[in-house]
This record gives structure tokens, sequence and C-alpha cells, in this order.
């Protein structure tokens, strides 16, 4: 699954596509295959798709850069972000933050925490979606490497 959601990233990034708006709701799964959907925002990179994504309760994706600098502008390293914390909530089984609302989880993300790895989860596994969501954007690795890196695990 992680894979077929990074083959797609990896086309609409090719595609110059930013989703904006990724989260474990935008994953479609049809005949066993998992689909990037969710496009409602993905040409809107602007502070409206940062409150509807907030409206909507989806904070645990959206990278800390957005709490802090309010002029900051989503790009494909976004996507990547919150690729990472998908990474983290397929080994989990659970939405991240769960039992935490609203703004708790925000202060959490602002403050630099993230979900602890599972128990088991493969180190670079849990090394891969831990470089996925790191705070500083330049360091996230691009999709193509995301998906050279879980085409080489065996999950």
């Amino acid at each position: 699954m992680a894979q077929q959601i990074a083959e797609g990233l990896k086309f609409l990034h090719e595609n110059n596509i930013v989703h904006c708006d990724l989260n474990s709701n935008s994953i479609v799964v049809h005949k066993g295959k998992a689909i990037v959907a969710g496009f409602g925002i993905s040409e809107q990179m602007n502070e409206a798709s940062l409150s509807r994504s907030i409206a909507r309760k989806l904070q645990a994706y959206i990278e800390p850069q957005c709490f802090k600098e309010p002029s900051y502008k989503r790009d494909l390293r976004s996507d990547v972000y919150s690729f990472g914390v998908i990474l983290w909530e397929i080994s989990s089984g659970r939405p991240p933050f769960d039992g935490l609302e609203g703004y708790s989880i925000t202060i959490h993300i602002f403050k630099g925490n993230r979900e602890t790895p599972i128990v088991d989860t493969p180190p670079k596994y849990v090394e891969l979606y831990t470089q996925c969501w790191d705070e500083d954007p330049i360091k996230r690795p691009t999709m193509p490497t995301v998906l050279d890196i879980l085409n080489g695990l065996i999950i």
C-alpha cells in the first residue's frame, strides 16, 4: 500500500502538482490498489487550504512550518511530510495523535513532537518516515527517493 501511495505522489510531483491536503482520508482503496484522491485544494496553495485542513482536524498531517510561519507556502516537501505521517499510520493501524483534539495536536506539531515508532516496526521503515517528517523541509527526501527506499524494504 505504501508503495502505491508513493507512486501516486511521485506522479503528481513529476507533473508539478502539490496535493496540499494529503492524509489517510484522501487515500482510496479500489480493487486492492491504493489511490491518492481528494484533490479539492491541490491547486489552491494558500492560507485557505491550511484553514480547511485545520477545520477538518487534520493538523497531524500538516508540517510545522505552516503553524510557525504565516506566509509559508506549501510545496512538494509538504506532501512528503504528510506521507511520512501516513507511513507511521500504516505501521500503527491508528490515526496520529489519537485521542487528542484540534489545537492540542497543533501544539504538539509546533513543539516538534511526533508519534513514537511502534514496537517491531522495521528500523529502515521508521528511518524513512522520520526523514519524511523532518522539521527541516530541505532534509526531507523527494518522492522518487522515498519510492526507491520503499521498494528496497520488505514489510
